[in-house]
């Protein structure tokens, strides 16, 4: 009996020590230990740099060059507003009026009087003065103006037949389309050297029926009938847009001249 307890123990601890050197061998051929062992040893805390001592990230950051608060970005010569191009001078309803809004306290003639008329520059020679007309700043610059076209290219669109239709029509003019008499008053578009862009004052009336005549309509625009008015941007129609259950309208560009109407008053 005491002999059959001495081979098991010692067959257990042969066992055991088989179990023991095949996992050190295995461990001693695995690469990926290895590999791991030694990008633990590579690795080092990033320390920040101390006073006095320059970022290396500075040494990729050109002084010259600025930052756009627009992008984000580093761009070269940015220098913030005073970098800036000309910009695009705002445009009016056709039947706006500066007087209608000038305050009543305001001095009509306050725009011809020059606030630095009489003021001597120190540096400037005797008698001569600051502020003389004709005398532009060199770094203003001036803004840039729409171009007022003649005419301008619509789209008209049925929403239940799902047809679209083109609609040139000049400017001071009107046009019909399905139920809704479409009046053009003004149409603008951006200078060659910026981006294209058009935009036009339209007032659109629907009167609820098929328009195959324009006498039958009245001359003047009818307020209760006005379902829009004011200005589309060719760009995004969806900013100034036609709310219609049928009909949509769009600009689609100005143009460079009017359509030649017949005499009983349709495009040809």
């Amino acid at each position: 009996m005491s002999f059959r307890k001495l081979l098991v123990g010692a067959t257990v601890a042969i066992t055991a020590f088989s179990i023991s050197a095949i996992a050190q061998e295995t461990q001693q051929d695995d690469p990926l230990s290895d590999l791991f062992d030694e990008a633990q040893t590579q690795q080092t805390p990033t320390e920040p740099p101390e006073a006095g001592e320059e970022d290396p990230l500075n040494e990729f950051i050109d002084p010259a060059e600025g930052i756009n608060p627009e992008t984000g970005e580093f761009e070269e010569g940015f220098d913030g507003p005073e970098n800036t191009g000309p910009r695009l001078a705002p445009i009016f309803s056709p039947e706006y009026d500066p007087e209608d809004y000038m305050p009543s306290a305001v001095d009509p003639d306050m725009d011809n009087n020059d606030p630095f008329d009489g003021v001597v520059d120190e540096d400037a020679e005797d008698g001569e003065e600051v502020g003389s007309e004709g005398e532009e700043s060199e770094g203003e610059l001036p803004d840039l103006e729409y171009l007022p076209q003649p005419a301008v290219m619509l789209r008209g669109l049925d929403k239940i037949s799902g047809r679209s239709n083109d609609l040139e029509v000049a400017v001071d003019s009107t046009i019909l389309f399905g139920g809704l008499r479409v009046s053009v008053k003004a149409c603008h578009q951006t200078p060659p050297t910026e981006a294209p862009e058009s935009v036009a004052y339209i007032e659109i009336e629907d009167f609820g029926f098929e328009l195959e005549d324009m006498d039958e309509l009245p001359e003047g625009i009818d307020m209760e009938k006005r379902v829009f008015n004011g200005w589309m941007f060719a760009s995004t129609p969806g900013l100034n847009a036609l709310e219609h259950a049928i009909y949509d309208v769009w600009v689609i560009r100005c143009m460079a001249e009017a359509p030649v109407l017949s005499e009983d008053g349709s495009e040809s």
